[in-house]
């Protein structure tokens, strides 16, 4: 069967406009609490993993450290399984390199909710109430996150041998 330039034509059209119907399309997404920041775009690293330049900590941070954070303040929802409407646990190494969204990572939507301040999520109810990240445990945490997330020394933490890096100025708050 030959069809004419004339009915292909009307097929195309509908195919086209069946294509922007479905972009302009948000599929509805049950979420507990206030709206996220939006994402951008995806994460840079330096190809050295040197640092230094571009906001990128000049010391690397080790998962280890990051852990600190994880486990003392982002563990009170991000558990296995999540508590108070988490999205995802974040317990382990793994999970911080799981697929957030498309191609993006948990560790790339970590690093936008944690430098906007949106996470921890303040306002939730929770005794004893959450409160800002400290200098140094946003310094630790977005330390390693601006490296990409690295297993930097080691992803098997025992919890007591790591320490916090100094306050960087660029996350210290006012009032410190």
């Amino acid at each position: 069967m030959r069809l004419r330039p004339s009915a292909l034509r009307g097929f195309a059209g509908l195919v086209a406009l069946g294509a922007v119907a479905c972009q302009e399309h948000e599929p509805e997404v049950e979420r507990r609490g206030p709206p996220l920041p939006d994402s951008g775009s995806p994460a840079s690293c330096p190809s050295d993993g040197a640092g230094g330049e571009g906001g990128v900590p000049s010391v690397p941070v080790r998962f280890c450290q990051a852990e600190i954070v994880l486990r003392t303040v982002c563990q009170r929802c991000h558990q296995d399984p999540p508590l108070h409407g988490a999205p995802f646990p974040l317990v382990t190494f793994e999970d911080t390199h799981k697929p957030y969204e498309g191609e993006k990572l948990r560790w790339e939507r970590m690093k936008e909710v944690v430098a906007s301040d949106f996470m921890p999520l303040r306002g939730s109810g929770l005794d004893p109430p959450v409160d800002y990240l400290t200098c140094e445990q946003k310094s630790t945490l977005m330390g390693w996150l601006e490296q990409c997330a690295p297993p930097e020394g080691g992803t098997d933490c025992d919890g007591t041998s790591e320490t916090l890096v100094a306050c960087d100025e660029r996350w210290r708050r006012d009032g410190g």
